[in-house]
């Protein structure tokens, strides 16, 4: 991950794709387990979790301190840091939906995007995987635009 500051206040972050699929890839914001949210660092580049409850923060791989830790530092620094929200499964499902109709298959739209993953082959799995991928590294680079700073994704 890298910053490059250019001007204050005009900042360009570059962070690599393994990362942003680490940090939002899995359920969307209205099915996470865990209330958690994600921030970028505007001093090192990197994404960090935000968990409402230290015993959520520990059921997911983080520990109690940790989170604490990280919630001062946003809230001693909230310039710092910009929160990045996951996409919402409305989101992910207009996704499906783009992704079926630039394929002319639109009509393949079962209204679940589970139903629909069970009904088709893994080369189909794979091609959606993919796409889903790109639409989030523009979900996020979107967020990081409206909060004035410009990220870049690597190995896509």
């Amino acid at each position: 991950m890298t910053v490059h500051r250019r001007r204050p206040h005009q900042m360009h972050i570059v962070v690599p794709s393994s990362e942003v699929e680490i940090h939002f890839h899995g359920p969307d914001e209205d099915y996470q387990p865990y209330r958690n949210r994600i921030y970028l660092s505007l001093s090192d580049g990197s994404f960090v979790h935000v968990f409402d409850s230290d015993d959520d923060a520990e059921v997911e791989g983080f520990g109690a301190d940790e989170n604490r830790a990280t919630c001062n530092q946003i809230a001693e620094a909230p310039d710092s840091f910009i929160e990045i929200p996951r996409p919402s499964h409305g989101d992910v499902h207009d996704w499906l939906k783009r992704f079926l109709r630039e394929g002319g298959r639109l009509s393949e739209y079962p209204h679940s995007i589970g139903r629909w993953l069970n009904s088709v082959d893994q080369e189909d799995k794979y091609a959606w995987r993919d796409f889903q991928a790109l639409r989030l590294h523009e979900h996020v680079v979107a967020a990081c635009d409206r909060a004035g700073v410009r990220l870049s994704i690597l190995g896509r």
